[in-house]
């Protein structure tokens, strides 16, 4: 330290004088002069002085001396190798209790700052500007004026005049003007929000209020409101981070005016994380909420995007400062994980968010799924979170609706829904691979659930309806109607309808509940009906309702492919199921007037009435049918009953059937039937006579043989006249079926020319090992021809 001391004291008047002393301060040299004098007998208590210090000194010294306490962390890290011209004046009476009047005027061209971070510097700044306590000596009265203050930059240049004012509560008023770059704006703007990397901001602003509070620094009384601001801010070609939220915006383009705590953004657009954006909002205490100055902030308006990330979209969104998360209280009953789960998830906006805006974009993208189109109106009041008036597309459907949940993520509610959704065109397979899509999990745990588990979770309203559902094979389902309710676990369907590809139209109600994400059980209605049914084609129709393999994360099994059941056969739908139909048809055999009453169980239905007419009479059955049969065989025990039978229409399907037996031209007659059957139904859904077993008692009248063969060789000894046409009385005889061979204990026939015994078996391919017995021929009238 350098002193150059010129100094002359007069005791008289106890008063000293500094003449051009010259002093060395933080490296540079200040010019000292001025009086100072001790006070007198019977004068107040203390030192009058009249001094001057002029020369020059480091900037942020200047900076550090002149500015309120608030605004010292602008400079806290920063370097500078620019110096000011000061003329620091001190007048009137120092001591214990009084302050004298201070002034520091200073001023400085071409000065650059340079922070810490890289990005954030001043190049070039000129400024005039005072520095005065006032005239009350203190903090409150005390001010900083820059009477004039420009920034320079590539882009042009910021003028502004600003005063601060009360530095107990600065405040500050005045204009700013011009045209700077970015990285200039984000030096002096909310610096610990933001890093600029390019682009330009164009303003028009006049200052009017208090100066923000470090929120490190802020307390509920100490809370001072933002800055207030009216004018212009126009940025082009923007490009910026915000660090704690991880967020990265460029080529942004927005004129933002300003009315105080409400701001108005006009045309905006940019690039914000990889995602395309443009808006046309107004917002309340936008800057504030983000620096942690205010508790809410009100957005309005609209945005459009096309992509949305849902964890970026968490981060981007979380409140400005982070409180530790509750532990959760005990599930309430009623409630499931799945249901928490889905809630957690879906709050991803702070309390302090309030929306309200259109929102269009192109691809949401959750966790397994992506909604494409999807325009909504958000609602957030702060308490809960409303989707409005939603239009998209989910698996290749159009979703429409209301979503809502609340924002306590301390005692969850579950998502309630009010959705409709409509398909074209739907293949089976593909959604039940989505709806049985497995929760993906990570190394801390569960990761965000998927929108299937988000809607199983949710309490409300589905209306669906579908086109056309392609099943495996050449069945569909078409104009399909479903209406589901949900609350908590449990699901009610008041119907569902549907057309068939073959002609029938059906009707559903059902209720069901759920665990752990599954279908845990559910009872079902199902009523059908046919103008004409193929049966084989129904039975195909719920073989097609099965579900694919379930993904083996482990490989192929080594015991091969899975077969898996369809839910409605496999026990975990209890349903009863309705058929009817004008006609039937079931391979060659056609009737009429089918009904059919069956419930489904775990691995079976239960015939409980099963009728049709044909071959003249009627037919009906009732018995079990196994459905889960890991050999692709369906074994099926009933009990039949056939009613005035017409013998030649029977035949006449054994024909169609290729059994070499007699044709419908050879028999007459009605038959009564009660059969006790076991068979096995193929891949085709038909009995397969090689599992086939059967008890039959029959009663037989007006049983006609003509023209049988081997009836005519065994009464050869009679003219083919009259053995070519035989009358039988009514006759009650027992068969058994044992797969392609008829076995026939004892079978009597009384004719009109013999008693004839039968024994023994018949294959239905012609082969027989039988026994005929005959005994004496009958005398006949006179109408009838001799033997």
């Amino acid at each position: 330290m350098w002193t150059q001391i010129r100094y002359a004291y007069n005791f008289g008047e106890r008063q000293g004088t500094f003449q051009r002393t010259r002093a060395t301060l933080n490296g540079d040299t200040v010019l000292i002069s001025g009086t100072h004098k001790a006070a007198g007998l019977g004068e107040r208590r203390g030192t009058q002085l009249n001094l001057t210090f002029e020369g020059t000194q480091p900037l942020l010294e200047v900076l550090r001396v002149a500015l309120p306490t608030n605004l010292h962390r602008f400079v806290a890290e920063a370097k500078s190798p620019s110096r000011a011209h000061i003329r620091y004046t001190i007048r009137g009476l120092s001591g214990p209790t009084v302050r004298p009047r201070t002034v520091l005027s200073f001023q400085l061209r071409d000065a650059q700052i340079q922070w810490a971070d890289s990005g954030r510097r001043i190049r070039r700044w000129d400024a005039r500007g005072v520095y005065d306590n006032g005239p009350g000596h203190n903090p409150k009265t005390t001010y900083l004026t820059f009477q004039q203050c420009r920034l320079y930059s590539s882009t042009g240049e910021l003028d502004a005049v600003l005063t601060v004012r009360d530095f107990t509560r600065p405040a500050l008023s005045g204009q700013v003007r011009g045209r700077t770059d970015l990285q200039n704006l984000a030096a002096i703007v909310a610096p610990e929000l933001w890093r600029a990397r390019g682009g330009e901001a164009t303003l028009n602003l006049r200052l009017n209020g208090p100066l923000p509070v470090r929120p490190s620094q802020a307390t509920a009384d100490s809370l001072l409101l933002p800055l207030a601001a009216r004018g212009t801010v126009t940025l082009r070609n923007a490009s910026f981070t915000i660090p704690s939220r991880g967020a990265d915006m460029s080529g942004l383009n927005v004129r933002v005016g300003l009315r105080d705590s409400l701001w108005t953004l006009e045309n905006l657009s940019g690039r914000l994380n990889g995602m395309n954006v443009q808006a046309n909002a107004t917002t309340t205490y936008l800057l504030a909420y983000a620096s942690g100055q205010h508790p809410t902030t009100t957005v309005t308006g609209t945005f459009a995007v096309d992509k949305l990330f849902l964890p970026q979209l968490r981060r981007l969104l979380a409140a400005p400062s982070r409180q530790p998360k509750p532990t959760p209280p005990p599930l309430p009953p009623g409630r499931t994980r799945n249901q928490q789960l889905a809630s957690r998830a879906l709050n991803i906006l702070p309390p302090g968010l309030r929306l309200n805006i259109r929102l269009r974009c192109a691809q949401f993208i959750l966790p397994a799924d992506t909604l494409y189109q999807l325009a909504t109106t958000v609602y957030h009041d702060g308490h809960r979170v409303q989707l409005r008036n939603i239009r998209g597309q989910a698996w290749g459907g159009q979703v429409s609706g209301v979503v809502s949940w609340p924002t306590d993520t301390i005692h969850l509610q579950p998502v309630a829904a009010q959705l409709q959704v409509h398909f074209g065109t739907l293949e089976y397979r593909r959604l039940l691979s989505v709806l049985r899509r497995p929760t993906r999990t990570t190394r801390s745990g569960p990761s965000d659930p998927t929108l299937r588990e988000v809607l199983l979770a949710a309490n409300g309203q589905l209306l669906a309806s579908v086109q056309t559902v392609h099943l495996p094979g050449s069945e569909s389902l078409r104009n399909l109607r479903l209406r589901l309710d949900k609350t908590a676990t449990s699901f009610h369907v008041p119907y569902l309808t549907f057309a068939t590809s073959a002609g029938g139209r059906g009707r559903i109600t059902a209720s069901a509940r759920v665990h752990e994400k599954q279908l845990a059980a559910a009872t079902a209605n199902l009523d059908l009906h046919y103008a004409t049914l193929d049966i084989q084609r129904l039975l195909q129709l719920f073989a097609g309702l099965a579900p694919p393999p379930a993904p083996n994360p482990g490989g192929a099994s080594p015991m091969g492919p899975r077969n898996e059941t369809s839910p409605i056969l496999d026990g975990t739908i209890n349903a009863q199921v309705r058929v009817s139909a004008n006609q039937v048809r079931y391979a060659v055999l056609r009737g009429s007037e089918f009904r059919l009453t069956t419930r489904l169980r775990a691995g079976q239905a239960l015939l409980d009435t099963c009728s049709l007419r044909a071959f003249g009479g009627k037919i009906s059955l009732r018995g079990r049918l196994e459905t889960n049969n890991p050999n692709n065989q369906h074994p099926l025990h009933a009990q039949m009953r056939l009613q005035q039978i017409h013998l030649p229409d029977l035949f006449r399907l054994a024909e169609a059937l290729n059994f070499d037996v007699l044709t419908a031209a050879n028999i007459r007659g009605i038959m009564q039937c009660d059969a006790d059957v076991h068979t096995a139904l193929d891949n085709d859904f038909l009995p397969d006579l090689t599992y086939t077993h059967a008890y039959l008692k029959t009663d037989l009248q007006n049983l006609e043989l003509l023209n049988v063969t081997a009836i005519e060789q065994a009464l050869r000894f009679l003219r083919k006249e009259r053995t070519s046409h035989l009358y039988f009385e009514p006759v009650s005889p027992r068969f058994v079926l044992d797969g392609r061979r008829l076995l026939i204990p004892d079978l009597h026939l009384n004719s009109n020319l013999t008693d004839m015994a039968v024994s023994g078996e018949y294959y239905l391919d012609g082969r027989a090992n039988l026994y005929m017995g005959l005994s004496h021929c009958r005398r006949f009238s006179a109408t009838t021809p001799n033997v």
